[in-house]
């Protein structure tokens, strides 16, 4: 069965090595922008040849690409006025590749799948979701453009053929850890320099790179404290989730160098988390306390172990707050974590106000059209007072998007309730069959993976409410990363797939 317990792996330490040397080349190509479209293209023919070499990396690349690359915009081609993005480059490649690779193999294991019907459900919603746009006559690009998010669901056929067994689970398992050891310590880095205005370092061509490549947002707090914001860091929090599991519940880890390995993850995960000053995500890791606490209820795990679980928890909270008071302190400034951390959970802010300021609209729209939704591309216009929409150029805030912070609703304004009930489905079936999964072998390496997957759709479809991961490859692909290995590991327990003659039993 799969152990994931050996962490002196090759694909953990050079996935992370790799993503160092890569960053450093995209600094160099943003620093040096005429080099960027020579970089890019060497950098996807080379992807590409990859792909075609080694069928996994058709997996890999892309996700990996997701857990650093926030919006996607790494590296950017710009042909005619149309910008091509390092995501939308790579994820072509990957489908072309796949394409190739299951016309070669003349096989489509996806028809057996279990969501085979969920995801033709799934893509039903948005090709009604396309068609009432195109009936209301809504410009082409927008359609795209806000279709685009969704399209990453087209791989999960061409991933499904590629993971067969679990040795290609257990290489993405860490490669996915050391993509969020390396955003990890980005964050940390991010926040340590510019909170201490280091002589030398040009802190604006460090902030335009980050602000440029969109891979996300910069506030300064006070002077010597800076809000450290990526897109990404969803996967933080998806890893943190993970390990905590890994190091509470797999009772067989019995080397020093795996425990320490998986402490200074979870504490290097919860310090990027707090430097974030994202209450989405805070509320997220709340979110999978509780989870964890009904499932130790469930599994009648002794109060006082339960206890000691979270006690563990508080230790770990506490550890990171010390590491950033000392990022902070050293070397010396003024900066009061106490009233920044209170403050930001007590106080509202632009962001959250402008949120608030459209939802009526939002809702609004919901009642106008409830069942079938408004489509693809529908806008909305509406008076913000965030500083970012606020300004010379705009001074009345007017704001004009189809992109909308309230996840569930924007689903629910453009595709309607059906297409909102199709996705709850969808998700659904994957919390409820990671639960039946994790009771059956608890508590195996398998489960234990597989109840953090479970804690991660919930935490992840909670943070969906206040801000958008599943309308966009970020959340996407968790969700075919969880189909593909449910479905792998439940071929290994035939209780769960019950045969005709049972099924009529029952």
């Amino acid at each position: 069965m799969m152990n994931i317990t050996t962490w002196n792996n090759n694909y953990f330490k050079y996935t992370f090595w790799s993503l160092v040397i890569a960053d450093i080349f995209f600094f160099w190509t943003h620093t040096f922008p005429r080099f960027e479209t020579i970089f890019f293209i060497i950098t996807c023919l080379a992807l590409f040849y990859l792909m075609l070499k080694k069928t996994s990396f058709i997996v890999y690349i892309p996700l990996l690409e997701l857990f650093i690359g926030s919006h996607g915009h790494l590296m950017d081609l710009n042909i005619n006025g149309f910008t091509l993005s390092f995501r939308m480059a790579i994820f072509i490649i990957a489908f072309i590749s796949g394409i190739i690779y299951l016309i070669k193999t003349k096989k489509f294991d996806f028809f057996k799948s279990s969501y085979l019907i969920p995801f033709l459900i799934y893509l039903g919603m948005l090709v009604l979701g396309i068609i009432i746009a195109l009936f209301k006559s809504r410009g082409l690009v927008n359609i795209f453009f806000d279709l685009n998010g969704y399209l990453f669901i087209l791989i999960l056929p061409i991933f499904y053929q590629i993971i067969k067994d679990q040795k290609i689970i257990k290489n993405l398992i860490y490669i996915f850890l050391a993509g969020s050891l390396f955003f990890s310590i980005k964050t940390i880095l991010s926040f340590y320099i510019f909170s201490h205005h280091f002589s030398g370092i040009n802190l604006t061509i460090l902030y335009e790179w980050l602000r440029d490549s969109r891979i996300g947002e910069i506030t300064m707090v006070n002077k010597n404290f800076f809000r450290i914001f990526f897109q990404s860091q969803i996967y933080i929090l998806i890893s943190f989730i993970i390990t905590f599991c890994l190091l509470n519940f797999k009772k067989h880890i019995v080397d020093k160098k795996d425990r320490r390995l998986l402490i200074t993850l979870n504490i290097l995960a919860l310090s990027a988390l707090l430097i974030s000053l994202s209450r989405s995500y805070w509320i997220g890791l709340v979110v999978f306390l509780l989870m964890l606490f009904v499932w130790l209820i469930i599994k009648k795990v002794k109060f006082l172990k339960i206890i000691k679980v979270y006690l563990k928890f508080i230790g770990l909270v506490t550890l990171s707050v010390l590491f950033i008071f000392l990022l902070v302190k050293i070397p010396y400034t003024d900066a009061d974590l106490d009233s920044l951390f209170a403050k930001r959970l007590s106080e509202g802010e632009a962001a959250s106000n402008s949120r608030l300021e459209l939802l009526p609209h939002m809702l609004e729209k919901i009642k106008a059209q409830p069942l079938l939704g408004n489509g693809l591309a529908q806008e909305i216009t509406y008076m913000s007072h965030d500083p970012r929409n606020r300004n010379e150029k705009n001074p009345d805030g007017t704001v004009t998007t189809y992109s909308f912070e309230w996840g569930w609703l924007s689903i629910w304004m453009k595709f309607g309730i059906l297409g909102l009930l199709a996705y709850f489905y969808l998700i659904l079936k994957i919390i409820i069959d990671s639960v039946k999964l994790a009771i059956n072998k608890w508590p195996k390496s398998e489960s234990i993976l597989i109840i953090s997957l479970a804690f991660s759709l919930i935490t992840i479809s909670s943070i969906h409410i206040f801000s958008p991961y599943l309308d966009h490859p970020l959340g996407i692909s968790f969700i075919i990363i969880s189909i593909i290995i449910l479905d792998k590991v439940k071929c290994n327990y035939p209780s769960l797939n019950p045969s005709p003659s049972q099924e009529r039993e029952d």
